[in-house]
């Protein structure tokens, strides 16, 4: 009866054999999938308008229709296109209900400038993602510098684990006036954070991390006695 369903989300389900009526949802454009699912013959050979890589741009288009979007997994996703860093999408993407974010083991996406369009996002998880280089590429454009300010100004908790090629989470200091918590493991290359003295003041609870990572930061300015009093070790 869903004949009109585009994007299907099996991912994290007990889902094992999909049902060969799958075959009549002619308009499927994505599938994402859970380890070990067993196919029916011809089923995908039926799914003429089914995208193997996935594009991130047509990803986020089905995002903005879904108004009442809260929650975004993305697992074990391959040889994902990516929107550029530098596309302009002139209001027509909304994330505006979108609260959590977790991305596990998809390691072909460099960044994720997109959640710029998620204001209300509170927390964002990114785990294990090979080529993560970036959070989100910074703008140097003076127009954008009100957008900068307000780029995760709802953010309460920020975990980044295993991103070994992860260098930038933004390239300047952002004021985060929500944020509470930041988890960071296994993040050799993240030299520098987005924070200076004045940022998350009267919010953050707990810097985690490494104490090598830790004493390798690069800083503007010298973290004063209150960040410097939230680092803690993570186990």
């Amino acid at each position: 009866m869903l004949i009109n369903l585009e994007f299907l989300d099996l991912g994290g389900t007990r889902v094992r054999m999909l049902p060969v009526e799958l075959k009549n949802l002619k308009k499927l454009r994505v599938l994402l999938l859970g380890y070990g699912v067993r196919i029916p013959l011809g089923v995908l050979a039926s799914l003429e308008r089914l995208q193997e890589p996935v594009v991130m741009l047509s990803l986020l288009e089905r995002w903005s229709a879904m108004k009442h979007l809260e929650v975004l997994r993305l697992l074990n996703l391959y040889d994902v296109v990516e929107v550029p860093a530098n596309f302009h999408t002139r209001g027509q993407y909304h994330l505006g209900m979108l609260h959590k974010v977790y991305i596990d083991c998809c390691h072909t996406i460099s960044h994720l400038t997109w959640i710029k369009y998620a204001p209300h996002l509170e927390i964002l998880s990114v785990i294990a993602c090979k080529s993560m280089e970036e959070v989100v590429k910074g703008d140097q454009d003076e127009e954008h510098e009100h957008e900068a300010i307000q780029l995760f100004s709802c953010l309460r908790v920020l975990t980044l684990i295993g991103l070994r090629k992860l260098k930038s989470i933004y390239n300047k200091a952002l004021p985060f006036p929500s944020l509470r918590s930041i988890y960071i493991v296994e993040c050799d290359s993240l030299r520098k954070l987005p924070l200076n003295n004045n940022s998350a003041k009267e919010t953050l609870l707990q810097i985690k991390g490494h104490p090598t990572w830790w004493s390798n930061l690069e800083w503007e300015d010298p973290p004063n006695e209150r960040l410097r009093s939230k680092f803690q070790l993570y186990f």
